[in-house]
């Protein structure tokens, strides 16, 4: 059987940023400094804004609205921010549960992720520098579920 995509769909990847700009104590967060967070949320951004055709869909859980930073911008209708108050569970839970916090409030609320057919989810902070290849290199594969750990074993 042949897999299709309903026709309402983008066939650029969404990139799925998510954030916790105040990690408020988590165990095992080194960077503690909203302000530091902030600017390398800010700054993965923008790199992904300008580097990439896709839309971009942040998700922050500490409620920290950084939506201000992108009125005017050039890329505001490739933009989606959602910010919630999610990171007040038992930290004895860890970063993974804020995670999947973050993922089901995205997949709940955000308008980008039901135009898409495929999400590239990445750390926020991190700006992946050759995201157009790796976007290219699944650009053929239609699967649920795709993980990359080569080089992590």
């Amino acid at each position: 059987m042949e897999n299709k995509a309903p026709s309402n769909l983008t066939s650029d990847p969404l990139i799925l940023l998510t954030g916790c700009i105040n990690p408020d104590g988590m165990s095992y967060t080194k960077l503690q400094n909203k302000e530091t967070r902030k600017s390398h949320y800010l700054e993965a951004i923008n790199f992904y804004l300008m580097k990439t055709t896709s839309k971009v869909l942040f998700v922050e859980n500490s409620g920290t609205d950084i939506s201000n930073e992108f009125e005017n911008g050039a890329y505001k209708e490739r933009l989606e921010i959602l910010t919630f108050y999610g990171n007040n569970y038992d930290k004895h839970l860890g970063k993974g549960y804020g995670e999947m916090l973050i993922l089901k409030y995205a997949f709940e609320n955000s308008a980008f992720i039901s135009q898409c057919d495929t999400v590239c989810k990445i750390t926020g902070r991190y700006k992946v520098l050759n995201i157009n290849q790796i976007l290219q290199h699944f650009e053929g594969y239609k699967c649920d579920v795709m993980v990359d750990l080569l080089h992590q074993m």
